[in-house]
């Protein structure tokens, strides 16, 4: 997505406020990678996601994305992005030609997964957890999530419980 020219301010449009079935949903990289079919599942609201954790999932999809287009041999990307209980989740899981993790991590230099370091490390710094799951010709699994602090729905303290004596 980065070589398409998707902008921050378009994480709404493209994440929570068009309809899963809509067309629309990213749209400019289903026009620029058109061999790759998106199966969108995205099951919350927009007012469900924090809005500093829009950000977050904007741009760790972005990543993913961009990851699929460049190495996975992809046909199909499966995205999920939802809330259960007290967690928001995204996951996406393509039909590539997948690869093996160690040896992704292990290597030095720009061959070492600077991506999926990045996208751990903004999934760990916005207090989510991060997972990859792969390995030749299964596929790639990318799985984050975050938990949500319920909003209290009663008053900490009745009106007259503090005292400052």
């Amino acid at each position: 997505l980065r070589e398409i020219g998707v902008t921050a301010p378009d994480a709404r449009l493209i994440l929570i406020e068009v309809p899963a079935d809509h067309p629309l949903v990213l749209p400019e990289f289903q026009q620029t990678f058109a061999s790759i079919h998106i199966e969108k599942y995205l099951s919350l609201q927009e007012q469900e996601v924090p809005d500093p954790l829009k950000i977050v999932l904007f741009r760790m999809l972005q990543e993913a994305m961009n990851n699929v287009a460049k190495h996975s041999k992809a046909t199909r990307v499966d995205l999920h992005l939802r809330k259960a209980e007290h967690t928001v989740e995204l996951l996406l899981q393509d039909n590539g030609a997948g690869f093996n993790l160690q040896a992704v991590l292990s290597r030095s230099g720009l061959g070492r997964g600077l991506g999926l370091a990045s996208m751990r490390e903004r999934a760990e710094l916005s207090g989510g957890t991060f997972s990859i799951d792969s390995a030749p010709g299964k596929g790639t699994r990318v799985r984050a999530a975050w938990p949500l602090i319920p909003k209290p729905t009663e008053p900490l303290a009745e009106p007259g419980e503090l005292s400052f004596s």
